[in-house]
């Protein structure tokens, strides 16, 4: 076994800490960190746009507004 699959040993072995068990606790935060952002990114890029597909049909949406006492 390699000391890369630093894991894979901590889990086999049972034991609370192995040499790989620091970098792999740093990787899954880097992760979520990752994909917190990306989950962040896509709601603002979700207003973006529906504020877009008001704006590109706003003639029919603001006379609808407009409309509508």
């Amino acid at each position: 076994r390699t000391r890369r699959s630093g894991f894979v040993q901590h889990r086999e072995s049972g034991q609370d800490r192995s040499p790989g068990s620091d970098a792999e606790l740093m990787n899954a935060l880097h992760n979520k960190r990752q994909k917190a952002g990306r989950t962040r990114m896509s709601r603002i890029e979700r207003k973006l746009d529906a504020l877009l597909s008001v704006i590109g049909g706003g003639d029919s949406a603001t006379a609808d507004a407009r409309e509508t006492p």
